[in-house]
């Protein structure tokens, strides 16, 4: 195995550092909008070539696709993003989420179906089919994480005073890869904190793998394959970006990243392969 040369000497690694893969790492660069840990998984920031540290999730709200409440009809109705008047409406939606629909209480909704269309975390197409109960009144949820929000399919009802809304619930997402970029890299001119991380400076040059395998530290041991998940919820000393191998609360499934080495001890190094074949 190689390692990096750092400080002029040879070192086992560290967080951050690229780690040989059998195939050509993809890597770009952009533009720190703060200060940003190499070996976190960073954000996109708020000009296009700029990343950040990973932002907290935004509230829950009920009506992000729709502020205008959407009608029932006597004949099955199509809604789509010409009707999307919410603060999200028809654009992305990040970090991905999963959809509420908020039914209001009224007859008219029978037992039936809602349809949603759209997109998933990764640009896949997304159709979900939700049960309603008779009467409406009820919050529900989808199963899918969506990215975008494209067709609402309301069954036909008994008059048109049946109101949806359609919002974002972030009890649970996804990472999308267009609102996730990539891992930063450790940079041997970086200036390292109290705990031997390495910081890039706001506004400094970050180098991003989008593709490859690079070493991380680890909050639980990992063995070889697992996928890996990334830390979207603080918890004390824990930040946003750090990575583990097994489901937990406050972490997300990354599409296409896996442990390629295996470390028994928590906040150890292990190699991470991002953007998998």
């Amino acid at each position: 195995m190689t390692f990096p040369w750092t400080d002029n000497t040879l070192n086992v690694s560290r967080e951050g550092a690229l780690a040989v893969a059998p195939y050509p790492a993809e890597i770009v660069s952009r533009k720190a909008e703060g200060a940003i840990r190499a070996g976190l998984l960073v954000e996109r920031g708020t000009a296009y070539d700029q990343v950040k540290p990973i932002a907290a999730l935004p509230a829950a709200d009920p009506n992000a696709i729709n502020a205008t409440a959407m009608l029932s009809a006597v004949a099955a109705a199509h809604h789509g993003p010409a009707t999307f008047d919410g603060v999200v409406g028809a654009s992305r939606i990040h970090p991905p989420q999963r959809l509420s629909l908020t039914l209001n209480a009224h007859a008219d909704w029978p037992d039936g179906m809602i349809s949603v269309q759209g997109e998933g975390p990764g640009g896949e197409m997304l159709v979900e089919d939700v049960l309603i109960p008779a009467g409406g009144n009820i919050v529900l949820y989808t199963h899918g994480i969506f990215s975008l929000a494209s067709d609402i399919w309301l069954p036909a009802c008994g008059g048109v005073n049946g109101e949806l809304l359609v919002g974002t619930e972030p009890t649970y997402y996804g990472v999308d890869p267009r609102g996730y970029p990539g891992i930063a890299l450790y940079d041997r001119d970086g200036e390292p904190s109290a705990t031997t991380t390495v910081t890039i400076d706001d506004e400094g040059d970050v180098s991003l793998l989008r593709k490859g395998w690079v070493w991380v530290i680890v909050e639980a041991a990992v063995v070889h394959g697992a996928p890996a998940y990334v830390r979207m919820v603080l918890a004390g000393s824990n930040v946003r970006g750090q990575w583990r191998g097994s489901p937990a609360t406050g972490f997300c499934r990354v599409p296409g990243a896996q442990f390629i080495t295996s470390q028994a001890s928590v906040g150890g190094l292990a190699t991470l392969e991002i953007g998998g074949r």
